[in-house]
């Protein structure tokens, strides 16, 4: 089990990823925007390997505000319920906090992850109604990281 930074290799892995967690109504654009994020941000992306094999991975990105936004965070679809999401949510905050010092981290996701979120003190922000797509919601959730400025 190891946590590491995001290797050219691994674009295909994250993208198995990405597939074993596509639902309906997911638009297929949106692994074209994943796939371009780990290629133009590949220091922004961190993986977790299980036996050798990608298990999850988490993405981040700096804002001019000078605060964070986690786009993608994801764990192998049959790995799921095993802690994986709050070690890489962790990982990926840890991150920010000691290399970059944001204020606020902000999260995206579909409505069927905010729960993740919310228990892992995030708080909801807002829903914007078919923000991936006509039948897919996008949930905006933050957390602050700084008490005092």
């Amino acid at each position: 089990m190891s946590l590491r930074p995001f290797q050219p290799g691994d674009l295909a892995a994250c993208l198995e990823l990405f597939d074993s967690n596509r639902e309906p109504p997911w638009p297929l654009r949106l692994r074209d925007e994943f796939a371009a994020f780990l290629s133009q941000f590949p220091e922004c992306v961190l993986v977790f390997e299980l036996e050798q094999k990608a298990a999850g991975c988490a993405t981040f990105r700096l804002e001019s505000t000078g605060q964070a936004c986690i786009p993608w965070l994801m764990v192998r679809r049959d790995l799921r319920r095993n802690g994986l999401g709050r070690l890489l949510l962790f990982a990926v905050l840890k991150k920010l906090s000691t290399e970059h010092n944001p204020a606020l981290v902000e999260a995206y996701c579909p409505p069927a992850a905010a729960g993740f979120f919310e228990r892992q003190g995030f708080h909801l922000t807002r829903t914007l109604p078919g923000g991936w797509g006509p039948d897919l919601d996008r949930v905006e959730l933050t957390k602050k990281l700084k008490v005092c400025p």
